[in-house]
């Protein structure tokens, strides 16, 4: 289930023409041991799925840069309806997930020069993709065993943490 952008009508110019925006699918991200993706005090965390479960809902808007595709298709991760994104910042010389106060519309429009928020979203099996961080290349989203712990950033794919997701359309 890959994000396609769509356009669907946001306003009209000056002349009465339908102006465009772009918008891409939100969704749930789920880790392969069931694990949805939650914002809890702007820190995502990984929790069971559970009939009491209720994940937030994110948005992977396409990177419009044409450039940027050498590794994978670059996205935007943010979380819908919260002006937040996933970033990946170097802290102590390693980097780390963080969720920052920013409009994913601004991030597709005006582009990341830095690339902290840009992640390639590659097929890792039928259903699951993993996140890598463009910025610090090799690095990946992960999740850890381990229930309600943060969704961070890993360098060592398949040993102990989770980094293949599962994104169900909402």
């Amino acid at each position: 289930m890959s994000a396609q952008v769509q356009k669907s009508p946001l306003d009209t110019d000056s002349q009465g023409h339908k102006q465009y925006a772009e918008s891409a699918p939100n969704g749930t991200l789920c880790d392969t041991a069931n694990k949805y993706w939650m914002l809890v005090d702007k820190t995502v965390v990984a929790v069971p799925k559970s009939s009491n479960t209720n994940p937030d809902i994110f948005t992977l808007m396409p990177n419009r840069d044409p450039t940027a595709v050498e590794k994978g298709k670059p996205v935007y991760i943010g979380i819908q309806n919260k002006d937040l994104c996933l970033c990946c910042e170097d802290s102590g010389g390693q980097p780390v997930l963080q969720v920052k106060d920013k409009k994913i519309m601004d991030l597709y429009h005006n582009g990341d020069k830095s690339n902290c928020f840009r992640f390639y979203q590659n097929k890792s099996g039928s259903d699951t993709h993993s996140f890598e961080s463009v910025a610090h290349p090799g690095w990946f989203i992960c999740t850890s065993p381990h229930t309600e712990e943060p969704v961070s950033l890993t360098d060592k794919r398949g040993e102990t943490h989770f980094t293949d997701f599962c994104f169900e359309l909402k």
